[in-house]
């Protein structure tokens, strides 16, 4: 029995090996933390993306027959003929009350962006909305104009050859880390915030967006 104990206390780590192997851990925990966060957010960045591209099939679906395209456009309008929205909550709305986007309310949330309490579409408000909408495009428009894009860009008017980096807010969903955007052509692209320049809008027309808000 004493020799079998002694077998097993050659075997243990000392006190020195067990904080070694702790730092180790603790290193690498530290190095890949970020990464995978990174990894994370790009995963759902990458899911929002694709929920925009939905609501932007969904939009512009060919079988729909609805005023808002028997009018002359499929985009909303913040000026001129009826209908008009002074923001994209009121927009979505419009789009699901009448039947145009037969989607349920959680459809326009994101992480960060809770659905509303109910499937009700009354019951939907900004706070539950992830997406500003441009307003006032028509089919002359550039494909390459931003139509959708999150809440975390926060302007209300698109300039050509502007620098929006500034303009991205750490307010959800994603903060400074991205902006996922549909644009009009039906391209999804996720900028970071060192693309927000040149790259962004690039057409000839400030064009007016409609926030959640």
């Amino acid at each position: 029995m004493t020799k079998l104990m002694r077998r097993f206390k050659a075997k243990g780590f000392t006190l020195i090996e067990l904080l070694v192997v702790i730092a180790i851990i603790a290193i690498l925990a530290a190095v890949l933390t970020p990464t995978v966060t990174d990894a994370l957010t790009r995963g759902k960045m990458t899911g929002t993306l694709s929920n925009g591209r939905s609501i932007f099939q969904a939009l512009f679906a060919k079988d729909i027959e609805d005023p808002i395209f028997q009018s002359g456009s499929a985009y909303p309008r913040n000026t001129g003929a009826l209908p008009i929205y002074q923001n994209s909550t009121d927009f979505w709305k419009y789009v699901v009350t009448a039947a145009v986007m037969r989607v349920n309310t959680s459809f326009f949330s994101a992480p960060g962006v809770p659905p509303p309490v109910s499937t009700n579409m009354a019951d939907f408000k900004a706070e539950n909305n992830a997406w500003s909408v441009s307003a006032n495009l028509s089919d002359s428009t550039i494909d390459m104009t931003p139509l959708l894009f999150t809440k975390n860009l926060d302007v209300a008017t698109l300039t050509a050859n502007t620098d929006y980096s500034g303009s991205l807010t750490e307010n959800p969903p994603f903060g400074r880390k991205g902006l996922p955007t549909i644009m009009k052509g039906g391209s999804g692209l996720i900028f970071k915030p060192e693309t927000l320049n040149a790259n962004f809008y690039t057409g000839a027309t400030n064009i007016t967006v409609l926030r959640p808000e």
